[in-house]
């Protein structure tokens, strides 16, 4: 929890979002928030691979909804999968905007 007379701007965020951490959702106790079960089914997390590739909010978007199709309790990969393609078509839609280059813009 946070401190009332705190007038640090990161632990009065922190606090707030406390309570987001865990919720129970219908499927039950599920980790929506710290490293959820359908972004970490390898060794690697799939925020690390977008920073780590530097992708940018468009193709990060799509890794991440790729990466997490079929995964995530509720959701279904066909929707995962189409999320995924309209971030997609708006990268493509950024860069044809820009030129059209085949470079692709980070």
């Amino acid at each position: 929890m946070g401190c009332v007379d705190c007038r640090d701007v990161a632990c009065a965020v922190r606090s707030a979002l406390t309570p987001l951490k865990k919720e129970v959702s219908p499927l039950g106790n599920y980790e929506k928030v710290e490293h959820p079960k359908h972004y970490n089914t390898s060794d690697i997390e799939v925020w690390d691979a977008i920073a780590a590739w530097n992708l940018d909010f468009f193709l990060g978007n799509v890794v991440k909804y790729a990466a997490r199709a079929g995964k995530k309790p509720g959701e279904s990969a066909v929707s995962d999968l189409l999320k995924a393609r309209n971030y997609l078509d708006k990268k493509i839609d950024v860069i044809k905007a820009k030129g059209g280059n085949n470079e692709v813009q980070m």
